[in-house]
């Protein structure tokens, strides 16, 4: 019984250094970055971004090339991730 409270004491500890880990990476983005951000958590395209925040779909590619390039994330899933380990909510539709 102590050897499972044990590694449950690990667990809980691990996830709390993962989550203190994303939410300093997130911290690192600028208000545009998490506005952007925010749409492709909530699974927008570009297009659909770029219409939102009134720009074109090509800055908004860029700003997520560079999103992922600064929060080191090789895919959308990752950036999920992240999103959720922070707490960080998806954009309303």
């Amino acid at each position: 019984m102590e050897e499972a409270a044990l590694v449950s004491l690990r667990n809980t500890r691990g996830r709390r250094k993962e989550k203190h880990a994303a939410k300093a990476f997130l911290d690192q983005l600028t208000r545009r970055e998490r506005e952007v951000l925010g749409f492709v958590i909530a699974g927008r395209i570009n297009r659909e971004i770029a219409a939102e925040l009134g720009t074109t779909e090509k800055t908004i590619k860029n700003q997520r090339v560079h999103l992922m390039k600064k929060l080191k994330a090789g895919s959308v899933a990752e950036l999920v991730h992240l999103s959720l380990q922070s707490r960080l909510k998806p954009a309303s539709p």
